[in-house]
């Protein structure tokens, strides 16, 4: 296994792209949290859940909801999941909220494009030393 990472995984650390990619994904979804898009679509979220005596200011506060993560799958849970999903398609949740962290990331992106290209570059040499580790005949 040694080998192994020296051939593969040491050549190819990069840690300022590995920051970065972090920075894309964690700071495009916090970010997006606070789009006034994805804030209206919670609100008219929870206003569908409250129409049917569910009451949970986001669909994030619905999932971490502690009375979720004990034992098995109650028909409680069940008919919030229900209702979680119809309200996210009759409100377009998944679509607006996807769009406002979609133009933060894209935004992030162009911020850190040339350590995010060297770190493409890198992960496409790391699979190709790992294909030739693997199968040194090819």
């Amino acid at each position: 296994m040694g080998e192994a990472d020296r051939i593969v995984r040491v050549p190819y650390d990069y840690a300022k792209g590995v920051a970065a990619a972090r920075t894309v994904d964690f700071d495009g979804f916090k970010k997006s949290l606070t789009a006034p898009s994805v804030k209206k679509a919670f609100s008219e979220w929870s206003a569908c859940m409250k129409a049917k005596g569910y009451s949970y200011p986001t669909p994030l506060a619905a999932m971490g909801s502690a009375e979720f993560s004990k034992g098995s799958i109650s028909d409680h849970e069940r008919a919030v999941a229900q209702r979680d999903v119809r309200c996210k398609e009759k409100v377009d949740l998944i679509h607006r909220w996807n769009e406002a962290e979609s133009a933060v990331q894209r935004s992030l992106i162009k911020k850190n494009q040339a350590v995010l290209d060297r770190f493409q570059e890198l992960q496409t040499a790391k699979v190709a030393a790992a294909r030739k580790l693997l199968d040194p005949d090819d």
